[in-house]
């Protein structure tokens, strides 16, 4: 199972990459940025495309990192919480 496990993960792997080399290929036309301080920067179209791309990986990531960090301390209370509330329901009434 594992071994079918890796080869399944080996071929996407390996159609991403081809996807990747042929997009690149067919979308080489140079792509001039002007910022707004007045320069500008030529790459091709796969290269901003990319850039993009990586750009937004690491938002999302940021932003998940924020949001699991949000969650283990919203988790970590609600676990006090109820340690409390057992330890209170374990004392004996007066």
């Amino acid at each position: 199972m594992r071994s079918i496990k890796l080869v399944i993960i080996a071929l996407i792997s390996l159609a991403i990459l081809a996807y990747t080399i042929a997009f690149a290929r067919f979308n080489s036309l140079d792509v001039s940025v002007d910022f707004l301080w007045g320069s500008y920067l030529t790459l091709p179209f796969s290269a901003w495309f990319g850039v993009a791309m990586i750009v937004g990986l690491l938002i999302g990531y940021g932003l998940s990192a924020v949001l699991l960090i949000r969650q283990a301390f919203h988790r970590r209370r609600l676990e006090k919480q109820l340690s409390e509330a057992q330890e209170r329901l374990r004392q004996p009434l007066p």
